[in-house]
């Protein structure tokens, strides 16, 4: 029985079946290498403890800075646009300034103001005092 078991296994044998699986296996082995080398080269574990202690080391002061540059942001945006309005709210006062009506009054103030230095200066020149009501 043995003999006729390993007569069978004979006839089952096929040299060219098991050198292409040979050859497949062989292929994947390369592969396989080329694979291990690039991972060794680029060290994944050392880029992996890299990460980890920038994170530890930085994470924080990151976060600090992220909050500190988005509030400064808005306020340098809030502060530009209030700039905005003044700046406009100046031109409108400058345009009032030089309107017909601002000019007019301008004038009766300086009139007003001349005519009260003259007639107090034309009392006390003829020796006229005035005295205060008790209101």
């Amino acid at each position: 029985m043995f003999f006729s078991n390993l007569l069978n296994k004979f006839s089952h044998y096929e040299k060219n079946d098991v050198e292409r699986n040979l050859e497949k296996l062989r292929g994947e082995y390369e592969e396989r290498l080329e694979i291990n080398k690039r991972l060794k080269k680029e060290n994944y574990r050392h880029q992996y403890e890299r990460i980890t202690k920038f994170i530890k080391q930085h994470n924080e002061t990151i976060e600090s800075q992220l909050t500190e540059i988005k509030e400064l942001s808005q306020k340098i945006k809030d502060l530009i646009e209030e700039n905005d309005t003044l700046i406009q709210d100046e031109e409108l006062c400058d345009r009032l300034v030089e309107s017909p009506e601002v000019k007019q009054i301008v004038e009766r103030l300086e009139l007003l103001e001349v005519l009260r230095l003259d007639i107090n200066f034309f009392l006390s020149d003829r020796k006229v005092v005035i005295v205060p009501s008790d209101e």
